[in-house]
């Protein structure tokens, strides 16, 4: 595997959103050392290839699936690093699909947000209010 973490990856607004996924333009994406260990073959368990980092993006979503009932159009929200898990086993069940033996991570086993669109499960999507500069109150 390569060296150097990817450049931004130019991915489809097209792709098939699936049922329960939404897309999102993303607006920005952050570097996490989990993303140069993926990028550097550190662990045992090996990316989906090619590889697009990113589980800290943050973007407006565009489309959502016949099944999503949680976001809608426009409005913002972050990719995690748990991008899917199974949702019956004991962690899942537990609160902690992070241990779920079954867990896709963003940006690992599926596609992040290093990218200008990505999708996700909209399980996992985190809202993330748009806040105007003007809104904020001065110091």
């Amino acid at each position: 595997m390569s060296s150097n973490v990817p450049s931004r990856s130019k991915t489809s607004r097209n792709h098939s959103r699936g049922r329960e996924r939404w897309s999102s333009r993303v607006e920005a994406a952050g570097l996490c050392h989990t993303d140069t260990h993926a990028a550097h073959g550190d662990w045992p368990v090996e990316p989906k290839l090619p590889l697009i980092p990113g589980h800290e993006g943050v973007g407006i979503v565009e489309s959502v699936g016949s099944g999503v009932v949680t976001l809608e159009e426009n409005q913002r929200v972050a990719v995690p690093w748990p991008g899917n898990a199974c949702g019956v086993c004991e962690y899942c069940m537990s609160g902690w699909e992070t241990l779920c033996k079954s867990q896709l991570n963003t940006g690992y086993s599926i596609d992040g947000s290093y990218a200008e669109y990505v999708k996700a499960s909209a399980a996992y999507a985190a809202k993330v209010p748009i806040v105007s500069i003007r809104s904020r109150p001065h110091p």
